[in-house]
C-alpha cells in the first residue's frame, strides 16, 4: 500500500514538473517587464536546462536549448526563470528568488551557514540551509538586505508613514515576517501608502 502510494506521488510529481510551460533568461528589465524570454531554455533537461553557477571564479549562467549548452557572463543577465516557474534575478553576481512582488519586490537568498549546537561533551558546528530576505523598490532597482533601516532608507517616507513603520517594525525580525500568503511588510505598505 505505502509502495503504491509513493508511486502515485511520484507520477503527481512528474507530471507537475513536467506541466511547465517555458524557462529560459531575460537579458534586459524590460524583456522581464514584458515577459519577453529572450532565449529560451529546453525544459526535457529537468533542473539541468539552467544552472547558475555561485562560484565567484565561474560567474556564467548555462542554459540547454535546442542547439546545445550555452554560456553567459552573469553580468549581462538580468533575471533567469527555471522550469519550475520560479523567477531568479541576479544581482552583483548572486541570484535572488522573487518570493513576493508587491510594494516592495522581495527575494529570498539560500546559504549554507554554521549554527553551534550545545551537546553532553561541549558544542558543536553544524552546517545548516539557510534564506536571508532581501527586497527591491521596483524591479530596476538595487536589491538590498531587507531591514528596517534599508526600508526605511529605500523608501524616503513621511514622519507619519516612517513612524508608523517604526512602531509595527521594531527590529529586522519583525519585517520580514511572513504570513503564510504574504509577507507583513507588503501588506503594511499597501494600507499606508495609497
Amino acid at each position: 500500500m505505502h509502495s503504491m502510494l509513493l508511486q502515485l506521488f511520484l507520477c503527481g510529481c512528474m507530471v507537475n514538473y513536467a506541466q511547465t510551460s517555458q524557462c529560459g533568461i531575460y537579458k534586459t528589465v524590460d524583456d522581464y517587464k514584458n515577459q519577453q524570454i529572450s532565449i529560451e531554455g529546453n525544459c526535457k533537461y529537468g533542473k539541468k536546462a539552467i544552472q547558475i553557477s555561485d562560484f565567484f571564479l565561474r560567474p556564467y549562467i548555462y542554459i540547454k536549448t535546442g542547439n546545445g549548452k550555452n554560456k553567459f557572463h552573469q553580468d549581462s543577465i538580468y533575471a533567469v526563470q527555471d522550469c519550475a516557474g520560479n523567477i531568479y534575478r541576479i544581482w552583483h553576481q548572486k541570484a535572488y528568488q522573487l518570493i513576493e512582488k508587491g510594494t516592495l519586490n522581495i527575494y529570498g537568498y539560500k546559504y549554507t551557514g554554521t549554527i553551534k549546537k550545545r551537546t553532553s561533551r561541549g558544542y558543536r558546528h553544524e552546517n545548516k540551509e539557510m534564506i536571508a530576505y532581501y527586497f527591491s523598490v521596483n524591479d530596476s532597482s538595487e536589491i538590498m538586505l531587507l531591514t528596517q533601516t534599508n526600508v526605511r532608507l529605500a523608501l524616503s517616507t513621511d514622519k507619519e508613514l516612517d513612524k508608523a513603520l517604526v512602531s509595527n517594525f521594531p527590529d529586522s525580525k519583525s519585517i520580514s515576517a511572513n504570513t503564510g500568503n504574504a509577507f507583513v511588510i507588503n501588506i503594511f505598505l499597501n494600507k499606508h501608502t495609497k
